[in-house]
């Protein structure tokens, strides 16, 4: 029998049946002023002591009323809660809430209600922070063997960095970002705020573009009785890449492929392929020792082209394939020696560079 309003049911709640527990008790519970901090530069959240991003695209109103939603507390005996959430502007940072909720107890239907003022509070989190204020823990050092790093190979490793850091962004490493990044004599330097990230990227580099990473660390101060270091990683790109011009066996190759210190080759005079280690190629260049010659005419078998040196006319036999495109007026070429040697192929990459 139910202390409150003697009725006779099958259960008790505390001595009071479900209707007059429901009548009593405070089934729905939320804070009269709810402030929600945001970052103003990337729209993070602040729960608890830790900041957290918002999923790419969200709006703020959903972000309003996540976190006014969070703050409601539903009492322990309310089965199935159904929540209802209406939101009212009273200006751009002030925003009130009315949530309603419906359940049952014991089988018992409930409903209650509660009001809310949800405010907006900017403020800078502590990756932007970090960002801003110019701070750093690893820099990547991307460069080449006996050579500088060319403008192709930079725009591959900007697109695997530009990858790499969404990827460790989405996974939850906050710290996973660019301070800074620009060109030094020779090659291309990209600083990052979290040592972890850098080695995950800078291995990503080395591995897509045939590389070697070496590791450097440098104590840079302490905090709180902790060292803190600062790491560079060197990733150094091979002598030679896809495509280079080398002498090899007094004929002239251009490079397939290389992998370890081996290379496919394709050899320019007889259009054959064949292995080779690097050590054994004398590198004589890539787009930049290419010149552009002049068409004169071309038949099935050859193409005749001045000589861009000499200005002479020459006969070039056509390599089985090879294509001139349609309405063109010149070809590059290869000039080594006073003499001239068609590519086997002319990467796309290079095209920006040829112009």
């Amino acid at each position: 029998m139910c202390v409150e309003c003697g009725n006779e049911v099958p259960r008790l709640i505390g001595g009071s049946c479900a209707s007059c527990f429901a009548t009593k008790t405070a089934l729905l519970t939320a804070p009269q002023v709810l402030d929600v901090e945001l970052c103003a530069h990337c729209d993070a959240r602040l729960i608890g002591n830790s900041w957290h991003d918002p999923d790419e695209g969200v709006p703020l109103s959903w972000i309003r009323e996540e976190a006014t939603r969070q703050s409601v507390k539903v009492h322990e005996k309310v089965r199935h809660p159904i929540i209802a959430v209406e939101e009212k502007a009273q200006d751009e940072k002030h925003f009130h809430f009315t949530i309603r909720m419906e359940g049952d107890v014991d089988d018992v239907p409930v409903a209650a209600s509660v009001n809310i003022l949800t405010r907006m509070r900017r403020n800078v989190c502590d990756r932007c922070s970090k960002m801003f204020g110019g701070y750093y823990a690893a820099i990547l050092q991307f460069r080449a063997t006996d050579r500088d790093v060319r403008p192709e190979e930079i725009t591959r490793a900007h697109k695997v960095v530009g990858d790499e850091l969404d990827r460790l962004r989405a996974n939850g490493n906050r710290d996973a970002f660019l301070t800074k990044s620009g060109a030094v004599p020779g090659g291309f330097d990209y600083y990052f705020g979290d040592i972890e990230g850098g080695r995950i990227i800078s291995k990503e580099v080395a591995r897509r573009l045939g590389a070697t990473v070496v590791e450097t660390a440098k104590l840079a101060g302490r905090k709180l009785g902790v060292d803190l270091y600062r790491v560079t990683f060197l990733v150094r790109i091979g002598l030679y890449s896809e495509s280079d011009f080398a002498l090899y066996r007094d004929g002239i190759v251009q490079v397939v492929s290389i992998n370890k210190g081996r290379a496919v080759i394709l050899d320019l005079h007889s259009r054959r392929k064949d292995r080779a280690e690097e050590e054994d190629l004398e590198r004589l260049g890539g787009p930049e020792v290419l010149s552009e010659a002049i068409l004169v005419s071309q038949d099935a078998a050859n193409l005749q082209v001045l000589d861009p040196v000499s200005l002479k006319t020459v006969d070039l036999p056509r390599p089985e394939g090879y294509e001139v495109e349609a309405g063109a007026t010149s070809i590059w070429v290869l000039r080594h020696e006073e003499r001239l040697w068609l590519p086997a192929v002319i990467p796309a990459s290079w095209r920006n560079i040829l112009k």
